[in-house]
């Protein structure tokens, strides 16, 4: 009976440990699949993206706040995992292509600012 006592805080450290070796690699994985899901808006943007001369202003802007409003939603989940990464004292730096991503995205609204104060 005592040595079943005696291994119990034992048992609970082990299984702690466990758990927080999921924790983290649940952590890591999702992190790595974030950051293929970035390059993949990126991929998209740059392939589909509302460049054509075809494309209505109003289509173009509404296409490229799309893709903002998905970024945003990433980007919040980015930095939630690297709060969670910072508990194992891993530092994960942001994904370089969001920049991009941003970059691009603006480049319609300011193209039709641009127009609008030559205009006016």
């Amino acid at each position: 009976m005592l040595q079943e006592s005696d291994d119990s805080p034992i048992r609970a450290q082990n299984l702690i440990k466990k758990s927080k070796e999921k924790f983290k690699a649940a952590l890591l994985s999702e992190s790595d699949m974030l950051k293929r899901r970035i390059c993949q808006i990126l991929q998209d943007l740059q392939s589909t993206g509302p460049f054509a001369a075809a494309i209505k202003p109003d289509e173009a802007l509404d296409t490229c706040k799309g893709y903002r409003d998905c970024l945003a939603a990433t980007l919040e989940r980015e930095a939630e995992l690297r709060r969670g990464l910072m508990l194992f004292k891993i530092e994960q730096p942001p994904c370089k292509e969001t920049i991009l991503i941003e970059r691009v995205s603006n480049l319609p609204s300011k193209c039709v600012y641009f127009i609008l104060s030559v205009i006016l």
